[in-house]
């Protein structure tokens, strides 16, 4: 059996400002990051991909800025120019783990919760045959 180093997989996550939906609805980007985080999982790590164009432009929005647990943790961000569906956005976040060449993907939901200890666990779990 072979062993499954961080180095090994790319976490992604897609999320959205559902903010401005309409009707508006709860963020839940801050209390997925906040539970990472609480786990200690390594943000920085982390791929978030954005189903809807910013209003700011290519910008961070400050939506995500105040999501962070704290403001100095280096999230990588990948926003998109055009409204994305579900879908699409799902096969964007895996796209883009894809590309890191990592040969395992954990793709995360925004509004799911987080295990005590995801990291632990993704490379503790062995590998499907």
């Amino acid at each position: 059996m072979s062993v499954v180093t961080p180095s090994d997989v790319a976490w992604v996550m897609r999320t959205l400002d559902r903010s401005r939906r309409q009707p508006p609805r709860q963020n839940y980007l801050q209390g997925t990051l906040q539970a990472l985080a609480e786990s200690a999982f390594d943000l920085s790590t982390l791929l978030v991909v954005d189903s809807l164009p910013s209003a700011d432009g290519p910008d961070v929005p400050p939506w995500w800025v105040s999501s962070l647990p704290r403001p100095d943790i280096p999230l990588m961000v990948f926003p998109t120019d055009h409204t994305l569906t579900n879908n699409q956005n799902a096969l964007r976040a895996l796209t883009i783990g894809l590309a890191t060449g990592c040969p395992w993907i954990v793709h995360l939901e925004d509004d799911v919760a987080v295990c005590a200890d995801c990291t632990s666990f993704a490379l503790n779990c062995p590998p499907s045959a």
